[in-house]
């Protein structure tokens, strides 16, 4: 991943150059649609040669995405397609994107050069470092001085607990006063990408889709069979899941603690205190 981070000069032309040869904001956008709807229903001689003829994985793939919400994932797909295909001053918004990402590795390569410096200084000299605008030291700060560790929690509490933590990140590079002005700043949030942030219709679909996926995995099990038409196996609820835990997993939905932490990391520019990061066109 560093080694694609260094270089995202060339992962950009790369990835421009084959929306462009391949139309994929016209004919990539229809050939995804066509690829989930078929999804459920997929049974060919590529999937049992894929699989080396295992019939367990294909009743098992089946189950899967008869069940997940395969609508919700096309039309994540879909919308994300028309949000990097937008238009932009850049030609089109995956561009702006890009760009912005290749000023944040000029960002990441400052920090790195002064990395050295900054963790062997004096708590005095590592404030000065995170006060520039020109590294990421400040957001290093904001990831280290949460000491809460991960491995402790588990289920919504784990989850909520990753991106309270990770939203503190983007949250000290986008909304830090001495840089909001700053051109990285802007860079990193393009006006296109903006609009895409603010689609709700995208990020109910996400919530869908998890949701769905969540309710599904009881049914992955092997000892998954029903007794009868009413009556799902004993060994089931033996093994696997009791009959409350199952009513719970099946009633469950994304808390909105959960969203909000997930949506002020990818969004933190929206939420800065006082003014607004000014997005770049």
């Amino acid at each position: 991943w560093l080694i694609i981070f260094w270089n995202m000069g060339v992962v950009h032309r790369v990835l421009s150059s084959v929306f462009e040869k391949l139309n994929m904001c016209t004919c990539g956008r229809e050939f995804f649609k066509a690829l989930f709807k078929c999804a459920p229903f997929y049974n060919g001689n590529a999937l049992f040669a894929l699989t080396d003829n295992d019939e367990d994985f294909i009743v098992g793939y089946g189950k899967l995405m008869r069940n997940v919400d395969v609508k919700a994932a096309s039309r994540i797909i879909d919308r994300l397609m028309a949000g990097v295909c937008a238009e932009s001053s850049s030609g089109m918004c995956l561009n702006s994107i890009f760009n912005g990402l290749e000023e944040l590795a000029e960002l990441g390569q400052n920090t790195l050069n002064s990395f050295e410096d900054y963790n062997d200084g004096d708590r005095k000299f590592q404030k000065s470092q995170e006060k520039r605008c020109d590294a990421l030291f400040s957001s290093v700060r904001a990831w280290t001085k949460d000491d809460r560790e991960i491995d402790y929690h588990e289920g919504e509490e784990r989850w909520e607990l990753i991106f309270n933590k990770t939203s503190a990140v983007p949250k000290a590079f986008y909304c830090d006063k001495r840089c909001k002005k700053d051109a990285t700043r802007s860079a990193m949030y393009p006006c296109c990408m903006r609009q895409m942030l603010e689609d709700d219709k995208l990020f109910n679909n996400v919530e869908k889709l998890i949701e769905s996926f969540y309710k599904v995995l009881p049914a992955m099990s092997v000892n998954y069979e029903w007794d009868g038409f009413y009556e799902l196996d004993s060994s089931f609820y033996r093994y696997d899941y009791s009959r409350d835990e199952l009513d719970d997993i099946l009633a469950w939905k994304v808390p909105k603690r959960i969203r909000d932490a997930f949506m002020r990391t990818i969004h933190a520019a929206k939420y800065c205190e006082g003014k607004l990061v000014r997005c770049s066109k």
